[in-house]
């Protein structure tokens, strides 16, 4: 056998009889900034799927309210469970916190609240004035949207580094689809 052909054991067999400890050192002060970084990385993926999950979630509500003609209260509460189903294992309970709205443009241009239902929150008063949440250019004159405001409180799964919550808020428009406006019963 020729010599070229023993140096790579000969070199292995060195690294495993060399005791001084300087890769385990090395390891010691990388190792816990890898896992810091690991952990702040999952946590923001994490925080950034729920507010993506929070604007999916009121957009679903307000285009299960546009698709009706009119609502009852029996609705209403079914229209509430999407809420915890689409952000489970987050926001159930009291954590979840929806607003749905029907706005309407009067011959003014002010668009009022004509009807609101909130879900462990209060609805908006009827009759109130929308006037930042809504483009202005958005409606017509008579015309309507429903309007859908969801939160819920994050906690993070790392729930013993990371101890405080952050509250996820998102919105949605929709026009109504089959009739002008949605009505409540």
């Amino acid at each position: 056998m020729s010599i070229t052909a023993r140096l790579p054991f000969a070199t292995i067999r060195h690294g495993f009889r060399d005791c001084s400890g300087g890769a385990a050192v090395e390891f010691a002060f990388i190792a816990p900034v890898l896992i810091a970084a690991y952990l702040m990385l999952a946590e923001t993926g994490g925080a950034m799927m729920m507010k993506k999950r929070a604007t999916h979630t009121a957009s679903a509500m307000a285009d299960v309210t546009a698709q009706k003609d009119s609502l009852t209260t029996a609705d209403m509460n079914n229209i509430f469970k999407i809420g915890p189903a689409l952000l489970y294992p987050h926001g159930q309970g009291a954590d979840f916190r929806a607003v749905v709205s029907s706005i309407k443009e009067d011959d003014k241009g002010v668009m009022k609240v004509v009807w609101s239902s909130g879900h462990n929150t209060t609805g908006r008063t009827v009759g109130s004035t929308i006037t930042k949440e809504i483009p202005a250019d958005f409606l017509k004159s008579g015309e309507s949207v429903i309007y859908t405001e969801t939160s819920f409180d994050y906690k993070s799964p790392v729930g013993e580094l990371f101890k405080s919550k952050v509250t996820m808020t998102s919105n949605a428009m929709i026009r109504p689809r089959n009739a002008a406006e949605v009505t409540r019963k």
